[in-house]
């Protein structure tokens, strides 16, 4: 169960799954040849700025809506973050929607959008994004550490780190950084939902 898990990662004194699960890739055999990978993990939790998240959570508290959005690989992060929201069981998952054209169109300034995109270049998420800017919305984008347009249009920037990666010159990034982020929102925010027990 994913609150066994998040209250172990406590115990040992780690702040959730997130830095728990690197920890322990970090401290494999020294003779084993590691990937690049757990150089993006360490980039991307460096940067990751438990303020910036709980900011985040702040506003998705007091919005009367919060839209998540995302395409493609982007929509399965988007998806799981929707779902994490709904386990932590507190009010606030009722007023949480997942990609709709139709919600973004009647955003307010009272409510909140997050976008999930790691090119930042998706010309249907950057349409919606400009959709609930100009509704007044608070915008929240996660995205990869380079400039885009989502980054520009966004109040709160979330970023993760990708190495090199690609076949044939196509985008084709690590999104292990933005699991990272995910998860962390998610940890965050049930933390706030036991505390509250």
């Amino acid at each position: 169960a994913p609150n066994t898990v998040f209250r172990l990662a406590k115990k040992l004194g780690y702040s959730g799954w997130a830095e728990m699960r690197f920890a322990i890739v970090s401290s494999g055999e020294p003779s084993r040849q590691r990937s690049p990978q757990p150089d993006n993990y360490s980039r991307t939790l460096a940067h990751l700025s438990q303020y910036d998240i709980e900011k985040l959570l702040r506003r998705i508290e007091s919005s009367g809506t919060t839209l998540i959005y995302g395409l493609g690989d982007s929509g399965y992060f988007s998806e799981l973050l929707v779902k994490y929201f709904r386990l932590g069981g507190k009010q606030v998952s009722r007023r949480i929607v997942y990609d709709s054209d139709y919600t973004a169109e009647r955003l307010t300034p009272a409510d909140c959008a997050i976008f999930i995109s790691a090119s930042g270049t998706n010309a249907v998420t950057l349409r919606v994004a400009r959709t609930a800017k100009q509704r007044g919305a608070y915008i929240a984008s996660i995205t990869l550490d380079s400039e885009n347009p989502l980054r520009e249009l966004s109040n709160l920037q979330l970023l993760f780190f990708s190495g090199e990666s690609g076949l044939d010159n196509r985008f084709a990034p690590d999104l292990t950084g933005l699991m990272l982020i995910v998860r962390k929102i998610a940890e965050t925010y049930w933390q706030s939902c036991q505390e509250l027990v």
